[in-house]
């Protein structure tokens, strides 16, 4: 059964929860703001999920690189093979992990909980749930991840966010070392 509505009506953890404890599958498609966030589903886990385009490439590529899974000339090679061959980011870059299934595994879990955990935030938009809708994904490449332990962590981020959030300072605030912090990195400096 195809659902459609607004998230003023049905709030998106309702529609998720009912996914995940009926063992749905198919695609669930919300839009706000001229946003697109698509879930695919196989059996209530989640198997895929795209927040859009470029924001996907610069989520993936943050983490990829900062944490040294991967360097800058290696991701440059999977954006290459991308636009070549027209493919997900996820193909090649499997590719390239290829020998460290782990790392890979870790980084689509990060990508999958930061478009839930957006979503999550979301009080306005439409959604569309097609139990039809299916994505011939790879099994090796796009494992299922189980959605409800993931809706439980966005729940507790978004709790602590919104108890932290009013005591930190404004995001516009110049942010400077101190002399006592400037000192203590210029004589462990080796």
């Amino acid at each position: 059964m195809s659902l459609k509505g607004n998230l003023k009506d049905v709030s998106i953890s309702n529609i998720l929860q009912m996914i995940f404890l009926e063992k749905k599958g198919g695609m669930l498609s919300v839009t706000s703001g001229g946003k697109l966030v698509s879930f695919y589903f196989e059996e209530g886990k989640i198997i895929h999920a795209r927040q859009g385009g470029k924001h996907d490439e610069t989520f993936i590529e943050k983490i990829s690189i900062n944490n040294q899974y991967l360097t800058k000339d290696q991701w440059d090679q999977i954006l290459k093979e991308c636009e070549r061959s027209l493919q997900s980011i996820w193909i090649p870059l499997y590719r390239c992990l290829e020998n460290n299934t782990p790392i890979f595994l870790l980084l689509r879990q990060r990508y999958i909980e930061h478009v839930l955990f957006n979503l999550l935030q979301w009080e306005r938009g439409d959604y569309t749930y097609d139990p039809k809708e299916t994505f011939n994904l790879n099994k090796k490449i796009f494992r299922p991840f189980e959605g409800e332990l993931l809706l439980m962590e966005g729940f507790r981020v978004i709790d602590e966010w919104k108890e932290l959030k009013p005591r930190l300072p404004p995001m516009e605030t110049n942010i400077f070392p101190s002399p006592e912090y400037e000192k203590i990195l210029t004589e462990t400096e080796i």
